[in-house]
């Protein structure tokens, strides 16, 4: 983080600000500093005094502009209804502070701290050379804005979703004209997920969801927007290996969300309230939970031969680094008993499959169904996945893989296909 503040501060109630902050059409965030001021932060820094100037006058209240710059210096300039009626300048390095336009019987009675306002305002008409940190800190205390230090765009921008949900940071979104739900959320994130290294999945049409997708190691993550169930807005991670704990390990860090709307207006306001932190928490995610594998092309195919030779089935087609290009290795024994193993490319899990008798059958739901005989304890609403994301977790899949199939071929696969 910058040693860098840059903030509008307004004494107003954060729901009327965000209000004020919309119809102004400004983007960036807004955030409650404590019981009385809120804090914008802009993404157009350099028409921040405008921005000051145009809340202060639309919130019909007092506005501080304040910046901090560690090494050089601070300054403030103080609205109230779009009118100045404040300014002080304070340089550390150079005599060129500006201390006639303070207005401190104002400040007075503004300030939430009157002991602290007293002190600064008594070392404002002394010679405060070599205490001009002491004097910022006394106005902080004075205002209690000691949570706006170091708050400036670049800086919200580069915090990880957990800093910015204990600021309790909202999104102020970028103005959208009446638009479809795919071209709104697309103009909400699109370009702050393209730095993100997602891309749009143009693959798959559709009005009620929009999938970006982000190719990490050789596999694919993506989120999820959709609106298809009536009145419902889900956000979603959608991770090239699933598996129960996986899934349920998403919901709790709120990377698989719905919500509730009763009509667009509220659905667009969820949208933008949620949307920004979900794409920020995905994006960690993705990136403390890479798939890591390499080639297993030799171990993986002695582990299939070793169950399925004996038997008597033989491999009729097999595909080299199957992991990353994706493909299907066929186990044949006559034409009504084949063993498919199907990889998809940028997936992290294993297909497998029984053709009997020119039918197909997944043999996940094979043993789901079987799961009494096979002692199996799953709970209501968990299944068998056969996912990883390492080598280790890769080799324990296919070895449980082949137990269940050892099973299958013991008990005979006219008896257990369902």
């Amino acid at each position: 983080m910058l040693d860098h503040t840059r903030i509008i501060l307004v004494k107003n109630a954060l729901s009327h600000s965000l209000s004020a902050c919309k119809s102004l059409k400004l983007q960036g965030f807004i955030l409650p500093i404590n019981t009385e001021w809120c804090g914008v932060i802009v993404s157009n820094e350099k028409d921040i005094e405008k921005s000051t100037k145009n809340i202060s006058k639309k919130t019909k209240t007092f506005a501080f502009l304040y910046e901090h710059v560690e090494d050089y210096g601070w300054y403030y300039h103080l609205y109230n209804e779009g009118k100045p009626i404040s300014t002080l300048h304070i340089s550390h390095i150079e005599d060129e502070d500006d201390t006639d336009n303070i207005n401190l019987p104002l400040l007075k009675d503004l300030a939430l701290s009157k002991s602290h306002i007293e002190r600064f305002s008594q070392l404002l008409q002394t010679d405060y050379r070599g205490e001009e940190y002491y004097l910022l800190d006394l106005f902080k205390a004075a205002f209690q804005f000691q949570q706006a230090e170091y708050l400036s765009y670049e800086n919200l921008e580069s915090l990880e979703s957990s800093q910015l949900e204990a600021l309790q940071v909202e999104f102020l979104a970028p103005p959208i004209q009446k638009t479809s739900f795919v071209d709104h959320v697309r103009a909400l994130f699109e370009e702050k997920l393209q730095h993100m290294d997602f891309i749009l999945d143009n693959g798959l049409k559709a009005e009620l969801h929009v999938i970006f997708q982000r190719n990490l190691n050789g596999f694919v993550y993506r989120m999820f927007f959709d609106i298809s169930e009536r009145n419902r807005l889900t956000f979603r991670l959608l991770t090239p290996y699933r598996d129960n704990q996986t899934f349920q390990s998403l919901r709790d860090k709120h990377l698989d969300m719905t919500f509730v709307y009763q009509n667009k207006k509220e659905m667009n306001e969820l949208l933008e309230k949620h949307g920004y932190l979900f794409i920020k928490r995905a994006n960690e995610y993705i990136n403390t939970h890479p798939v890591i594998i390499g080639n297993v092309d030799k171990l993986y195919e002695q582990k299939l031969n070793r169950t399925l030779t004996k038997y008597n089935y033989k491999q009729t087609n097999y595909i080299p680094n199957i992991i990353e290009r994706g493909g299907v290795i066929t186990y044949q024994k006559a034409p009504d008993y084949t063993f498919l193993f199907k990889h998809y490319q940028g997936d992290a899990s294993i297909e497998p499959m029984i053709v009997f008798k020119g039918k197909e059958y997944f043999i996940d739901q094979i043993i789901e169904y079987h799961r009494e005989s096979l002692n199996l304890q799953l709970r209501m609403g968990q299944h068998i996945y056969f996912s990883f994301r390492t080598e280790t977790e890769f080799f324990q899949t296919v070895d449980k893989l082949m137990n269940y199939i050892e099973w299958i071929l013991q008990t005979g696969v006219e008896n257990v296909v369902i």
